[in-house]
């Protein structure tokens, strides 16, 4: 009679690799002016300040950079709830605000269609990785907001949520 000790040896073999690989892998450090941050910022929001075409809506939810510190994104993750056979499309918005007036710069998200939930609404999602630096100079006295925005295809309901993560450091 033989005996397989084959997943003592895998075991063997992962733990083996698991200290390997921590031996030769960079420490990876933020730095003491860097403080990671995961924001929920919650439900979207009607926005009844945006007008694109009758029979449309428009949803957001904001963030706004603190004076003086600049945001780094690394990762969105948006999803939303639709009613069955209306379509959505979402992006970043990135607006400064001055004693002047304002401007903003716009990114687009990939919504992708995740089917429909158990009540017959229609899920989209996405979760991007990026790099998106967002600043806010200690002198400049403007406000600069991350929003996260969503268009509808039609007046119907829409509910959803965002939540990003990255790290806030001190603006150039």
């Amino acid at each position: 009679m033989t005996r397989s000790f084959g997943h003592l040896k895998n075991a063997v073999c992962l733990s083996l690799f698991i200290g390997f690989t921590a031996l030769i892998s960079p420490v990876v450090s933020l730095g003491q002016d860097k403080e990671p941050v995961s924001i929920s910022l919650g439900n979207l929001i009607q926005d009844n300040t945006v007008y694109y075409s009758s029979g449309s809506r428009h949803y957001s939810s904001s963030y706004t950079v603190p004076q003086g510190k600049r945001l780094v994104i690394e990762q969105v993750f948006l999803e939303i709830d639709v009613p069955a056979g209306v379509k959505a499309q979402g992006s970043i918005k990135v607006a400064t605000t001055t004693s002047w007036g304002g401007y903003g710069r716009y990114y687009p998200l990939q919504l992708i269609n995740q089917g429909t939930d158990p009540f017959g609404a229609t899920v989209f999602s996405t979760s991007q990785l990026m790099k998106l630096y967002v600043s806010n100079s200690a002198t400049s006295g403007n406000t600069v907001k991350v929003s996260f925005l969503v268009h509808t295809s039609s007046t119907a309901g829409c509910t959803g949520e965002v939540h990003i993560s990255g790290y806030l450091e001190p603006a150039p």
